[in-house]
This record gives C-alpha cells, structure tokens and sequence, in this order.
C-alpha cells in the first residue's frame, strides 16, 4: 500500500544554483525558472492536483469520505466485495466537473482516481495546466476514447504510481469530449489504460515534447490543474 503522505513537494536543490545564475544573468527568475518534477515514491503518493489536498492513492475509503464529504456511491449492486468499489462526486472548477474514486476488490483501499470535463474548446489550456502542474510527460501517443474519439494522451511514470491525461485529437461530429487526468497504481485501471496507448513515433514525439515544453514554457505563472 503506497504512504499517505503530505501533497506540497519540497524544491530541488538543483533550483537554488539555477536561480542564482540567472539572477547574475539579469534574467527575471520568476518567469523564467520550472521547479524540476519531483519523481520519487514520496512525489508520487502525493500527486493529486491541489484542490483535493490530503488524498493520497493507499487511503481508505473511511478516511475518503471524512475529508469529501459529497461523496457519492454508484448505483452498482453486483460485486461481493463487501464495500463500494466505486465512489464519485461532482464538483465545479476551471478543469474538473466529475470525480470518481475507485478502490480495491478486496480491501476499501484507494487505488485510482479520475478526474474529467467535457471540454469542446479547452483542450489547450488543459494542456498548458496540466504541464504547469506535472511538468513534461514520459510518454506521449493516442488512444481510442469515449464513443471511440481520437485522443491525445501523454503518460508520466512514477516508482509506484502513473499518471495518464487524455483531451480530443480534434473536434468530431460536432462535439469535443472531455478532458481526462487518471491517478493510480501501477496495477490500476490507470495502468490498463496506459498500456491501450498507441505510442507516437520515436520523431514525432520529440517534437511534440518540444511543443509541449514550448507552450510550458509561455504558461502564465500560477496556472495549475484544479
């Protein structure tokens, strides 16, 4: 079972020296420098956006529901596990509408949860904040979506978690789907899903790294996934 731990990430080391250079350079540090993301178990147990401070994949469901208290169980009735294997709740922010909590079939212990939006015209700037709030990807590629829409997904890696978000390859028939971030184990559904990608060809994702870290790099300071 993965730690609850503490969501704030303490800065690298490796950020005082480059702050120092570019303060000897001239060069504005505040908009200039990325804290570098955080990849060790400890980051990976505390990688819920902001806004859903003190959950933490491992918790159970009893602790869950002290600090959400609009939690919601789905209508399910059909597995013997002895508990809800599926909690969810709707909230209202710039990039999430619904939140939906899954758990172990065994125990009432968090394994994944998934945030998401329909989003026809918002796909850049959940891309912009999802840069902001993890940095680059690992992976990059597409898979097969909701009503099977093209989707754009990029991965990032952890020691014992992933992170998986997912927006429209483009508009289709009039509708734009959803904007997607999925947060579990390894041996999750998150991890199921990441393994559904199609990866992008070994030229083609360095380029589309090099745009993504382009537009991280024009993101207006204070943006994040909430």
């Amino acid at each position: 079972m993965m730690r609850i731990l503490s969501q704030h990430r303490p800065a690298s080391p490796t950020v005082i020296p480059a702050l120092l250079l570019m303060l000897a350079c001239g060069v504005d540090a505040r908009q200039s420098v990325r804290v570098p993301i955080d990849r060790t178990e400890a980051a990976a147990a505390a990688a819920m956006p902001e806004s859903f401070a003190g959950i933490a994949l491992g918790m159970s469901q009893s602790a869950l529901r002290s600090i959400r208290p609009a939690l919601q169980r789905d209508g399910f009735r059909g597995d013997r596990s002895g508990h809800p294997r599926m909690l969810f709740e709707k909230v209202h922010s710039a990039f999430i509408e619904q939140v939906v909590y899954l758990f172990d079939e065994s125990r009432p212990i968090l394994v994944s949860v998934v945030f998401s939006k329909p989003a026809p015209d918002a796909a850049e700037a959940f891309q912009s904040a999802v840069l902001a709030q993890w940095g680059l990807p690992d992976q990059a590629g597409e898979i097969a979506g909701e009503r099977n829409l093209r989707e754009i997904a990029v991965v990032w890696r952890y020691s014992d978690a992933l992170i998986v978000a997912t927006w429209p390859a483009r508009r289709q028939n009039g509708t734009g789907g959803s904007t997607t971030v999925r947060i579990g184990r390894q041996d999750s559904v998150v991890g199921t899903w990441a393994r559904r990608i199609t990866p992008m060809a070994e030229r083609t994702q360095k380029e589309f790294l090099q745009r993504m870290q382009d537009q991280l790099n024009r993101a207006p300071a204070g943006v994040a996934y909430q």
